[in-house]
């Protein structure tokens, strides 16, 4: 489950939760990764389908980018 925090990691509860799944597939030695979110209801998706969830989710992607390079790099 994936759940939204404040600044200082403490769960807000008036957002909703989502089942979130990531999945990687190595290919020609690139590595896929297929993010998946199940919302309870198609109004939960609505309010989540924002640019500032857009925002907020590409630093995750980046932090994912460094650490598959820092794996590479080791040959983890």
């Amino acid at each position: 489950m994936r759940a939204f925090s404040d600044e200082n990691g403490m769960v807000i509860p008036e957002f909703p939760r989502s089942e979130c799944t990531l999945t990687f597939n190595v290919t020609k030695g690139k590595t896929h990764v297929t993010v998946t979110e199940k919302y309870g209801s198609p109004k939960m998706f609505e309010k989540m389908a924002t640019i500032s969830h857009k925002k907020g989710f590409s630093p995750h992607l980046k932090n994912l980018d460094h650490l598959l390079l820092t794996l590479k790099n080791k040959n983890i």
